[in-house]
């Protein structure tokens, strides 16, 4: 059985948890590409367009995701949900 066959599978609280797992690992990669990015200032890429600044966007989106997933996993609604991101 694969991946979408499995998460069609899922209640929501353990759907909740693999997204929250899934989300982790995105905001580690985005993560990632901003320290090697950094690494190299002088590339064009760096240097001469906004990329950095939208993957540093795109990792502060998905650790919300990731806290939020975390949350619903743990029962609560979203209307009390008070989310920091980290």
């Amino acid at each position: 059985m694969g991946i979408h066959a499995s998460l069609r599978q899922t209640d929501f609280s353990e759907f909740c948890t693999v997204n929250d797992d899934l989300k982790h690992t995105a905001a580690v990669g985005y993560d990632r590409v901003v320290t090697l990015a950094s690494s190299m200032p002088e590339s064009r890429i760096v240097k001469e367009t906004a990329v950095l600044v939208d993957v540093k966007r795109c990792g502060k989106d998905e650790r919300y995701h990731e806290a939020l997933f975390r949350a619903l996993a743990g029962g609560l609604c979203p209307n009390q949900l008070f989310l920091t991101i980290p």
